[in-house]
């Protein structure tokens, strides 16, 4: 727990009015001899110069130390605060793109379920209904229109539809057509 501090001296302050005196006792010894007035000038300067080195003591100029410093600090801990919040807009950005991911495979993912409900009953000169991608929840471009062009597709262009559907690519050119066949929803006989 905190005790309460006692309370300090404040430090020495200028005193103006003994300033005022000696600049006040310069003035009138001006008229004595040069040499009085030297030794004297040079004592009045010296208790002068002694008072002005205390002006840092003055309220003000202690505190206005005190104000900086503490800027000093809150600057530091607003760098500390900005680079977080850069952070976390990195990672709130990544959430983001990781959910719109997420809702183009779920959105593609229903529209993909009625697709292979329609194809499942298609027949081979009928029309196929056409997938989404699940990356972008697009219609996939130059999809098979019937069974028939599917039959028709290349090897490159069977790999390049499994992987627009995220599905996997490895095995024999006959085994990768017929996972193509059951990702559009034919029913393999």
């Amino acid at each position: 727990m905190n005790q309460p501090q006692p309370l300090q001296q404040p430090p020495q302050q200028p005193d103006f009015a003994v300033i005022n005196d000696k600049f006040r006792t310069l003035g009138t010894g001006v008229s004595a001899k040069l040499t009085e007035i030297g030794n004297d000038f040079s004592t009045k300067c010296a208790e002068i110069g002694q008072e002005l080195g205390l002006c840092p003591n003055l309220p003000p100029i202690a505190q206005g130390n005190e104000i900086l410093n503490m800027l000093r600090r809150m600057d530091t801990r607003l760098v500390r605060i900005e680079t977080r919040q850069g952070e976390m807009d990195t990672r709130l950005r990544r959430i983001e793109a990781a959910v719109d991911q997420l809702n183009n495979r779920a959105l593609a993912g229903e529209s993909n379920v009625v697709a292979r409900a329609h194809n499942s009953i298609t027949f081979a000169g009928k029309p196929l209904a056409a997938l989404y991608s699940p990356t972008t929840n697009e219609l996939i471009e130059d999809f098979p229109a019937t069974r028939g062009d599917l039959d028709e597709l290349s090897h490159m262009r069977v790999v390049d539809l499994l992987r627009q559907l995220g599905q996997p690519i490895d095995g024999t050119p006959d085994e990768k057509r017929s996972r193509l066949k059951c990702a559009c929803g034919i029913l393999l006989s």
